[in-house]
Formats: structure tokens, sequence, C-alpha cells
């Protein structure tokens, strides 16, 4: 009606809340990049060729998922921190890199299975991490 004040009025959205059930996409993100530069030098230890190194894409999923939940783990859990710790995060590099030729000089000439690699993945834990070094990135997989 002309000369009448409307009565709507618009209503504030409340902001968004954090769904608990949601994953953190920036936690993901971070943790995606940590494990492909890992998984980046587990190739250059490996002596990546353009052959298949994974005998499966389950292996190679299995092999990531590990990686992407202890890294997950260890973001959530702050020890890992990625950003800040350069002397850690050249271990995990190292670790990652002395992986890739034990896991290849195992595999003796074949595509590696995740067996092989979680083996390898034990070697690696056990000379990286002496008894009594508690968790960590590396030593608590």
């Amino acid at each position: 009606m002309a000369g009448q004040k409307s009565t709507f009025q618009f209503v504030k959205k409340a902001p968004k809340l954090n769904d608990p059930c949601k994953p953190d996409k920036d936690l993901y993100k971070k943790a995606a990049a940590i494990v492909g530069q890992v998984m980046v030098h587990f190739g250059a230890g490996y002596g990546a060729t353009t052959a298949q190194i994974f005998a499966t894409p389950q292996d190679y999923a299995s092999f990531s998922e590990l990686l992407m939940t202890s890294t997950v783990k260890h973001i959530t859990d702050g020890t890992l921190q990625w950003d800040t710790n350069q002397p850690m995060r050249d271990q995990v590099c190292q670790a990652g890199y002395v992986h890739g030729g034990l896991a290849k000089t195992a595999a003796a000439g074949s595509p590696l299975t995740f067996q092989v690699i979680l083996t390898t993945l034990r070697q690696v834990q056990r000379t990286m991490c002496p008894p009594g070094a508690g968790g960590g990135p590396v030593c608590d997989f």
C-alpha cells in the first residue's frame, strides 16, 4: 500500500560454525602437501624411472593412506611442526629417501608391494628411531 512502511525486515544470518563431523579442509590440504613431499623423496631414494614403482594401485593407495593418516595425526597432536621445525622436516624427508632405497633393494627388481613397503618402513624406524626416542613423524606410524 502506498505510503506505508514495510514491516518486513531482513534477518541477519548466524555465522556458520565449523561442523565437527566435516573434515578440516586446510588440515587435509597441508597433510596432502607434506605427503606429496615425502613421496617425492621416497621416489628419489628409489631411483624412480618411468617404470611403475608399485605393483598395483592398491599398494600405492595403502601406502599413501598410511602416510596421510599418520601425517594428519601428527599435525593434530602438534608433533609435526612442518612449517617451523626444519630439522624435523629434514629428518622426515631423509627417512622418505632412505625408505625408497631400502624398498627398491628389498623388491629386487620387482614392483613394490605394500608388504615390502611396510617391512622396509620398519627398518627405517629401527635405524632412525633409537630406543627411548619417543614418538614423532618418523618413529610413530
